[in-house]
């Protein structure tokens, strides 16, 4: 479970090749005690046991009687079908050339929008699936980092990536987008072509799905473990745990290819007595007494390989080095984008035009590098040897639109609102806010441990001269990605604003931010004074037209305030008021009202004292 958790370094300058060469025969050994204990999770399942089997040609005789009578019924149907059209088309008399013309006219444009509609679907699950891509592009470019935790990486292209002998692995290496299922949507499969017996074979090194409209991972392979295509959506797998133990079957996806469903699992496994046991079952489960025990001969296990093997199809992959997101990666000057843009000195040059970040940030006295992400390009900047700067350039803007001071800045997959940072012995979020801090030692590195912890990569050296290393590790939630969802949407992302409502609740009427960064304040309105002494703001974003809101009452109001007053705002737009924000008693309430009827009140108050949450969407009912 640990590989499913995202942690993508983006400025690790701290070396640590002296630590890896030492670790990776240790890693391995441990690699190699995974596979095994990994096999059996994988194969284990349960179910109902079959009736007793038999022996494997008893088994491929009832395969052969259902494909006799398969055949013998199409035969059938065949000849039948043929009456019915000689007899269709003696009645009709051909007389029908006009109704043809333009049915056959109908058909094209029918054709053609079905091409369009299909091309729209590939684009949209090539988006779900380009985190996945983009994590399998870097490992196979860059090769694997034993000190980062990978959410998409399986161990097969883990072992790929480790031994890529002579092969160019960003040829090798590539992935191919099919419905494979037969619900209509798309599986991403991973994988490459090794030589293997007479020629290249294509192996699976994993199988994804789409589940709440994110990659979900359904199948890993790896040497030991491994998985090839049968055709027609069905898969034959090939595994090892040890002398005694092999694993062999045929199995197909479910219907909402989220699981193997298997069609013949066969397996052998040592007894008490010693002797093999060769077992099968339809369940998958590497469990004797959840099998059938059959008598199977050790050579007609082997047949049986071969003709699984046999049975085998390449699949035609598209290179990973050809996946355009993947180009992401790079930085500087060699980087693929949009957008040509590059660096030198202080200066920023993209699409012809030159920017001096020391305009934004006179102490900075280079730019090291630069990564882009989404909408964002991230300018690492060079200010002392403890901190430097992050400026974020818009492409959309076409301005510098966000900057961070500190180092070790680092975000999971491309979300931006995930990023934390270190400035000092102390640890913050995207927002700036405070997730912990450490008391002795300093801090080097800093990295998402799973999907609710940070970790602090520290280093201290104690009076003797010793140096040590050690993590501290601090809860943190990342919040807010509304936030900066609608900040990009008034820097010209449209297609934030479709982020932003997908993660809305589906009876979401509008969205509240309490004290937005400046940059943000800069681009809403004024505010309304409800309280002119006030320092806090809060901003009411509509997610629908004919909005209207307005404030109740509270104790802090001042005297000729905005109180009771309404205002009506459409979808997009925002209302900026100035209004303490108590952490005790509410300050008044803020009353949103839609255009049929539906109103919903919000206490103006902290909207979370245990995190620094500074958004919530407010729900009609």
């Amino acid at each position: 479970e640990a590989k499913k958790y995202p942690a993508i370094h983006k400025n690790d300058d701290f070396d640590s090749d002296f630590k890896r060469s030492g670790l990776i025969m240790k890693k391995k050994v441990i690699a190699c005690i995974l596979c095994i204990a990994l096999v059996m999770t994988l194969l284990s399942g349960c179910g109902n046991k079959d009736e007793k089997g038999s022996l494997a040609g008893k088994l491929e005789n009832i395969k052969d009687t259902v494909s006799d009578d398969s055949d013998s019924k199409a035969s059938s149907d065949e000849a039948a079908s043929e009456e019915d059209k000689a007899e269709d088309t003696e009645k009709s008399g051909g007389d029908d050339k006009a109704l043809k013309e333009s049915a056959e006219g109908s058909g094209e444009e029918q054709k053609e929008k079905q091409e369009e509609e299909a091309g729209d679907d590939a684009a949209h699950y090539e988006e779900i699936y380009a985190p996945v891509l983009s994590e399998v592009y870097e490992v196979m470019d860059k090769g694997y980092d034993y000190d980062r935790t990978y959410k998409y990486i399986s161990d097969g292209l883990m072992e790929r990536a480790m031994y890529p002998g002579d092969d160019d692995l960003m040829k090798v290496i590539g992935y191919v987008i099919e419905d494979m299922s037969g619900d209509g949507i798309p599986e991403l499969l991973v994988g490459g072509d090794e030589d293997y017996g007479e020629g290249p074979t294509s192996f699976i090194y994993s199988i994804f799905t789409v589940k709440d409209e994110k990659p979900f991972p359904v199948i890993e392979g790896w040497a030991r473990s491994s998985h090839r295509s049968l055709g027609n959506g069905h898969f034959y797998y090939l595994g090892s745990g040890g002398v005694a133990s092999t694993f062999m079957g045929e199995y197909r996806l479910s219907d909402n290819g989220q699981e193997s469903v298997w069609v013949d699992f066969y397996f052998t496994d040592e007894k008490e007595s010693g002797d093999i046991g060769t077992y099968h079952n339809t369940t998958g489960s590497c469990e004797a007494a959840e099998s059938d025990e059959i008598d199977l001969p050790e050579d007609e296990f082997s047949r049986m390989m071969d003709d699984y093997e046999k049975r085998c199809v390449n699949i035609s992959w598209t290179p990973i080095g050809d996946f355009e997101g993947g180009k992401e990666g790079k930085s500087g000057s060699e980087k693929s984008s949009s957008h040509d843009y590059s660096y030198e000195g202080t200066v920023f040059t993209i699409d012809g035009k030159d920017m001096d970040v020391r305009e934004e940030v006179p102490a900075v006295n280079a730019i090291t590098d630069a990564y882009e992400v989404g909408d964002w390009i991230i300018l690492d900047c060079h200010v002392n040897p403890h901190f430097g700067m992050y400026e974020f350039y818009n492409t959309n803007s076409g301005n510098f639109e966000y900057d961070i001071q500190g180092a070790n800045l680092t975000w999971r997959d491309d979300d931006l609102s995930t990023a934390v940072y270190s400035m000092f012995n102390e640890v913050y979020d995207f927002w700036g806010h405070p997730i912990g801090w450490v008391n002795e030692g300093e801090v080097y590195g800093v990295k998402w441990i799973d999907d609710k912890t940070v970790g602090a990569e520290c280093w201290i050296v104690d009076e003797k001269g010793n140096e040590d290393e050690f993590t501290e590790k601090y809860e943190c939630e990342p919040h807010d990605k509304a936030v900066l969802s609608y900040y990009e949407y008034l820097l010209g992302g449209d297609k934030q604003w479709e982020k932003l409502t997908y993660n809305a609740p589906g009876n979401a009427v509008a969205l509240v931010i309490v004290n937005p960064p400046e940059r943000i304040l800069d681009k809403l309105p004024r505010p309304i004074v409800y309280d002119k002494d006030a320092y806090d703001r809060v901003v009411v974003v509509s997610l629908e037209d004919g909005l209207s809101v307005h404030i109740e009452p509270g104790s802090y109001a001042s005297e000729g305030s905005a109180s009771g007053r309404k205002h009506e705002i459409n979808k997009g737009e925002a209302l900026v008021y100035q209004v303490t924000v108590p952490e005790g008693l509410p300050n008044g309430s803020l009353v949103v009202s839609s255009p049929i009827g539906d109103e919903v009140s919000w206490d103006i108050i902290q909207i979370s004292g245990k995190s620094p949450v500074m958004s919530e969407y407010l729900t009609a009912y």
